[in-house]
């Protein structure tokens, strides 16, 4: 299932994705800078919707949270795609891989 995406808009046969700063723009089967956000058909498509990456059950200090529930756990999960191209990043394999890298579950 590729449910469509919101914020876009289509213009002289092409999108433009209005999610982030990059304003992404896209003839069909091309996908956008994140690659998450895909054109198809005059619109504009998730094909990666519902696939996680990574799923983990994780210590709240991990997080970039201060003082949130101190000695709690949370559940973190994780999908493809990025808007972002950090040189530190520790998700990198993650963020670059495609959609079809993850595991469906349902949202």
């Amino acid at each position: 299932m590729n449910p469509e995406a919101e914020w876009w808009i289509e213009e002289n046969g092409e999108i433009t994705c209005l999610l982030c700063p990059h304003h992404c723009l896209l003839s069909d089967g091309d996908t956008g800078i994140c690659g998450v956000r895909q054109a198809v058909d005059g619109g504009l498509t998730l094909p990666g919707y519902g696939m996680l990456t990574a799923s983990a059950a994780d210590p709240v200090e991990k997080k970039p949270l201060y003082h949130f529930y101190p000695g709690e756990t949370v559940w973190s999960v994780g999908f493809t795609g990025c808007n972002m191209d950090c040189p530190y990043c520790q998700n990198y394999r993650i963020s670059r891989a495609r959609p079809s890298a993850g595991v469906f579950r349902s949202p």
